[in-house]
């Protein structure tokens, strides 16, 4: 994505990112998405949705009990992407310290429980151990 004078807009830009959830780095984060595009260039813009709550129902009984009460750490990590300034970095690391969320979430209007983390941004699962909360590459 980029402005009209060629600049880049948003921290991600044209980058590729791979699923996660909006603004889960977020005390308060978006409870919905809206996405629009003006202009698409063809073979660009592959767009695809989950379903957490297909993900979470899909688990099996022990998981579901394992897991229930887990909660996500969260670090903004945008400024890992980023051509700025170690100061730059150092504000959004103030502006966006690391958070907590529920792993499993009721939604309120369904009363249904769906999965609620970010591969991108999750640190770790606290409660579980290192190597099966993050085990990387």
């Amino acid at each position: 994505m980029k402005k009209e004078d060629g600049g880049r807009l948003g921290s991600l830009s044209s980058s590729e990112l791979n699923w996660h959830s909006d603004q889960s780095y977020r005390t308060r984060p978006a409870t919905g998405v809206i996405f629009y595009a003006v202009e698409v260039r063809e073979g660009q813009g592959d767009t695809s949705w989950r379903n957490m709550q297909a993900a979470y129902e899909s688990l099996s009984a022990e998981t579901k009990r394992e897991i229930e009460g887990l909660s996500c750490v969260l670090r903004y990590n945008g400024y890992e992407r980023e051509n700025i300034s170690d100061e730059e970095k150092h504000k959004l690391r103030e502006q966006y310290p690391e958070v907590r969320h529920p792993l499993v979430l009721t939604v309120p209007t369904f009363g249904r429980k769906t999965l609620y983390l970010d591969i991108s941004i999750t640190s770790l699962i606290a409660g579980i151990a290192q190597e099966r909360s993050h085990p990387g590459p």
